[in-house]
């Protein structure tokens, strides 16, 4: 489930097979592009995953990149998501992003 408001994305997830699709290359690929848009979701989740997934050995989920996107865009990220979902790499992400950024970043986990 992914809603947006102003500024602020969050993400949210139960099932499995939302999570643990590892083969975002082809997902990636097959996102239709909109060159008539710059700002459409499809070419900021490309853009997510050109600029994140070098960064990162194992194939981001899509959902990941599409909180990778919110990020690049300055946006805040919230994520729901199963223990073991990869909540983390998001919030690597955004410390990537604000140390690239010269920005403060701060990250806390329970």
């Amino acid at each position: 489930i992914k809603s947006q408001r102003q500024n602020s994305l969050c993400l949210e997830s139960t099932k499995s097979s939302d999570i643990y699709d590892t083969n975002n290359r082809e997902i990636v690929d097959a996102i239709p592009s909109n060159e008539n848009d710059e700002d459409s979701d499809s070419d900021a989740i490309r853009q997510a995953y050109k600029y994140l997934q070098p960064h990162f050995p194992f194939p981001l989920d899509p959902w990941q990149l599409s909180a990778g996107a919110s990020l690049l865009a300055s946006h805040n990220v919230i994520v729901c998501a199963p223990t073991g979902a990869g909540k983390t790499v998001v919030g690597e992400m955004a410390l990537r992003i604000a140390i690239e950024n010269n920005t403060k970043a701060i990250y806390t986990t329970p």
